[in-house]
């Protein structure tokens, strides 16, 4: 009977303890999310090995690094190392790409500048 209660209290604290874990990875996550979309180059470089390292250490699945890195600058490395499938890339098309009807190159015209560059 005491063993019982035992088990069932260690239950218990095992799940409260695993609810925890699960709220801190979370926060972790939305941490590293944010610095990949604001931080400077040098703290992408150190977010994309730490993701990289909790992916290694099992902590992150596929999804959470999908989740992290989808439409920051780092999301074809990140994608690439935990094998994202192609699906949940961002689609991203350049403005002034050859072929993109939207813009006509030339259409400046540097006599109707109205910018006064002068000292």
């Amino acid at each position: 009977m005491l063993k019982n209660l035992k088990n069932k209290h260690l239950e218990k604290e095992n799940e409260r303890l695993q609810d925890k874990i699960s709220k801190i990875l979370k926060t972790i996550k939305e941490f590293f999310r944010k610095l990949l979309q604001r931080g400077s180059e040098y703290i992408k470089d150190y977010v994309e090995e730490e993701v990289k390292q909790y992916y290694d250490n099992k902590y992150f699945k596929m999804l959470d690094v999908k989740d992290i890195a989808k439409g920051t600058p780092r999301e074809d490395e990140l994608f690439e190392y935990a094998n994202v499938p192609d699906q949940y890339r961002t689609i991203r098309t350049p403005l002034y790409e050859e072929g993109y009807d939207d813009y006509e190159y030339g259409e400046f015209d540097e006599e109707e500048d109205d910018c006064d560059m002068s000292l």
